[in-house]
């Protein structure tokens, strides 16, 4: 279910119009980034943001799929070509970036398979992220969509740290400063 209208390019500045924004850090919709939009008066929209006091970021993954002989069970997929995209979101002035892994709750789900899949894109997202300089958000999430109760949603979260923590130690995420 989706709350709100779909977002636009052009709703994706609510600062675009000078208004003061009170926050630390704005993590600016993919939409923004790569077409380099600016201000109504022209200023990159990263060097307003910094220029603020913000901390500006970026979302780059590209959403969550359907997992491969999982029908149930999706994957965040975006890696192809992560390494680039992030290299020139750096330049343009992010110094973060999120990617959200999603798990199904339900009879069976998630598989082992679910969580080690998303665990290694997790992973992935967050060395490259490293690699690049940017302070990699990471969001593992067992969706609390279904009739499962909250004690259900805990104990997915704690069956999936440990794969979710194998697979950032395996890449040296957090092993090394980054920024």
């Amino acid at each position: 279910m989706r709350l709100g209208p779909e977002a636009q390019p052009g709703q994706c500045h609510p600062a675009r119009s000078g208004r003061p924004v009170a926050l630390t850090w704005a993590r600016v919709s993919p939409i923004t980034w790569p077409s380099r939009q600016a201000t109504d008066d022209g200023t990159p929209f990263a060097e307003l943001l910094a220029g603020r006091g913000l901390v500006p970021g970026i979302k780059v993954d590209r959403g969550a799929n359907p997992l491969a002989g999982a029908p149930d069970e999706k994957v965040t997929e975006g890696l192809d070509g992560l390494r680039e995209r992030l290299a020139g979101y750096r330049e343009l002035g992010a110094r973060f970036t999120k990617w959200r892994a999603v798990l199904a709750i339900g009879p069976g789900l998630p598989s082992d398979y679910a969580i080690r899949v998303n665990a290694h894109a997790l992973a992935r997202f967050a060395a490259l992220s490293q690699e690049q300089g940017l302070v990699p958000i990471v969001e593992p999430e067992a969706l609390m969509d279904g009739s499962h109760t909250i004690e259900r949603s805990y104990a997915t979260t704690a069956v999936c740290s440990k794969p979710w923590s194998a697979s950032f130690t395996s890449t040296g995420f957090g092993s090394r400063a980054c920024c």
